[in-house]
């Protein structure tokens, strides 16, 4: 319905939050990123270093402080009516 407008906004301000994130964790991140197949997630994964169990215990979290079930649900019901 909104076409892609909204998301790509949103991944603006995404991509500048990993950028600050990473140049207090990883402040090397500038010289790699344009290297074919680096993305910031991949550099933030790297400079995070999280394991499985601590990465799942944080996805939980996340997922229950922010309401992603309901938010997943709503998004699925409004995808159909999206794509007109």
């Amino acid at each position: 319905m909104y076409g892609t407008g909204p998301l790509r906004f949103r991944l603006y301000y995404l991509g500048a939050a990993q950028g600050l994130l990473l140049d207090e964790l990883a402040p090397g991140w500038k010289v790699r990123i344009f290297a074919p197949g680096v993305y910031l997630t991949g550099l933030l994964d790297e400079a995070l270093a999280l394991s499985p169990e601590r990465r799942q215990a944080h996805l939980e979290k996340a997922k229950l402080e922010y309401g992603y079930g309901k938010i997943l649900s709503e998004k699925k019901a409004f995808a159909p009516t999206g794509s007109d």
